[in-house]
């Protein structure tokens, strides 16, 4: 599918988790096996690991959907209504234990590109900062000690060039920017 059809989004948290208490997103997961099938791996997490997954979960409904002659599969559903199926065909009981952490820790929100890395809720009117904005190094030379020391005396004396005006800074400013994109 091509980037100009798929929906994009701003990148967004799940709206007031964690002012009370922390919600977790995962409302119920199955777990679909068959008892006859020798491959079928998901057994092996189900017979070792997933009462600690339970117990560690309470906020989460487990459920253990035996299915004759199917392959295995995971079933996670989220409070906001959207489901996620993971087929667990040939998976070790390691990687099975690895999806049902990855959907517990989901937000169960559809994974979509998105705009930009960065968004802001009141942008600013002079963008993004960048080094490259900044004044010309050539204004403000980096000396050496052994410079300092024998320049002391100049440097030591107040500047009394003539002040400028915030209109002629910015003036000045613009100039310098203009040259550095023509340039």
């Amino acid at each position: 599918m091509s980037g100009c059809v798929l929906p994009r989004t701003l990148l967004q948290a799940v709206a007031t988790n964690g002012l009370g208490r922390y919600v977790p997103q995962l409302q119920r997961i199955t777990l679909k096996f068959c008892k006859s099938r020798m491959n079928s791996k998901a057994r092996d997490y189900i017979e070792n690991h997933l009462v600690d997954f339970a117990r560690r979960n309470p906020a989460t409904v487990v459920y253990v959907k035996p299915r004759r002659h199917r392959p295995p599969l995971l079933v996670a559903e989220y409070l906001c209504g959207n489901w996620q199926y993971v087929h667990a065909a040939g998976m070790c009981c390691e990687e099975v234990f690895n999806w049902m952490e990855l959907l517990r820790n989901r937000s169960g929100l559809d994974i979509m590109p998105m705009y930009k890395k960065w968004s802001t809720k009141t942008p600013s009117i002079q963008g993004i900062w960048h080094p490259f904005y900044s004044e010309d190094e050539t204004d403000h030379p980096v000396l050496t000690p052994e410079e300092i020391v024998k320049n002391l005396h100049i440097l030591s004396e107040p500047n009394t060039e003539k002040l400028h005006t915030a209109e002629e800074i910015l003036m000045e400013l613009a100039h310098k920017q203009k040259l550095r994109l023509d340039g």
